[in-house]
């Protein structure tokens, strides 16, 4: 038995939150480069970000029997005042992530896009919009009123040795 995230489909749904609505173009750069990116982050060694979809099909082929899966159900979800000990640990996580480590994870992406094939003038346009929604965030939660609803995809898979 396992469990494994499908963490390239949260990267290319849309969930709720209370940032500015980015224009179509904004979104599906985005989404391209989470798609780019994903190439680059398994080519650079770093794993595989769609591996939970992948692995029942991993486990038939290792000759396992009885492969069967299911996903989770759970929503990742903050609403102010982040009364709930898992929304401040999910606040603490965005905090850190898209503010403290803003520029490590920048670069980081810089190295999979180029690494996935991607064009150093769109990751460019990329980074603009995150540097222009990186401020309006820090406000957001600053101030109690970020918001966000989405889900979090993961995999519980199982198979059997054959007798």
């Amino acid at each position: 038995m396992c469990n494994e995230p499908d963490n390239l489909s949260v990267m290319l749904i849309k969930p709720y939150w209370s940032m500015p609505e980015l224009d179509i173009e904004e979104e599906l750069l985005i989404k391209k480069v989470h798609l780019i990116c994903h190439k680059g982050h398994i080519k650079l060694g770093r794993g595989d970000n769609s591996i939970g979809s992948k692995v029942p099909a991993m486990m038939k082929k290792l000759g396992l029997t009885d492969v069967d899966t299911r996903m989770n159900d759970i929503v990742h979800f903050l609403i102010p005042p982040y009364e709930d000990p898992r929304q401040q640990h999910l606040l603490k996580m965005v905090k850190k992530t898209q503010l403290d480590e803003h520029e490590f994870w920048m670069e980081w992406t810089r190295e999979e896009f180029v690494a996935g094939g991607g064009n150093p003038e769109e990751y460019e346009r990329f980074r603009e919009i995150s540097d222009k929604l990186k401020p309006i965030l820090q406000q957001q939660i600053e101030e109690g009123k970020y918001i966000a609803c989405g889900p979090s995809f993961f995999y519980v898979i199982k198979g059997r040795k054959p007798k």
